[in-house]
Parts: C-alpha cells; structure tokens; sequence
C-alpha cells in the first residue's frame, strides 16, 4: 500500500523555497490556505475521490498536487520557447523536404 504523504508538506516546501529567496512573505502566512469553489465533471470527480482515498489523501491534496505540476511544465515551456525565441522559423512543407532530402522520411 501507499503511506500517507502530506500535502501540506509539499506546499510548505515550495512556499518556503520563495519565501526564502524573496523574504517578502511573513513565516505566518505559510500555513494559510484559499477556499474555493471548482466544479468538476462527475465522472472526473468520481476518479479523483477513488484515487484520493487510494492514496490516504485528500481531494484538495490531489488538486493542489496536479496544479503545481501542470504550472511547473507551463513554467518549462515557456522557458524553452522563450530560450529558442531567437532561432529561425521553418514552415512545416520547409521541415518535410528536408527530412525527404536527408532520408528520415
């Protein structure tokens, strides 16, 4: 079986992280956390509640988790289209008869 992580731990870990670099964040303000409301798809609400309970987890815990993750590749993306912004744009018809012309298709 899976042990019980916390979520909270994952948040205060990253939430620690930028208070630490910016020193901006009272130490206080750590803990709180934001209620809302999010309306999800039964069917899909349905599997988060079966894999939260799967996991010794809360739903919230499941959510906060798949956000960070799904912000953090938004982050990377960005960082990648920003780290080629420079570099030339090729047409797709320009891509494939250079693949056809070196073999790859």
């Amino acid at each position: 079986g899976h042990s019980k992580t916390s979520c909270q731990d994952d948040g205060f870990q990253i939430l620690a992280s930028v208070w630490r670099k910016s020193r901006a964040m009272p130490r206080a303000h750590l803990f709180l956390a934001i209620r809302i409301t999010v309306y999800l798809d039964p069917k899909l609400h349905q599997r988060v509640r079966r894999q939260a309970t799967k996991l010794d987890q809360s739903v919230s815990c499941l959510v906060n988790k798949a956000l960070r993750r799904a912000l953090a590749e938004d982050a990377a993306d960005l960082a990648d289209f920003e780290e080629r912004a420079g570099e030339p744009s090729l047409s797709f018809q320009n891509v494939v008869q250079d693949w056809k012309r070196r073999g790859k298709l």
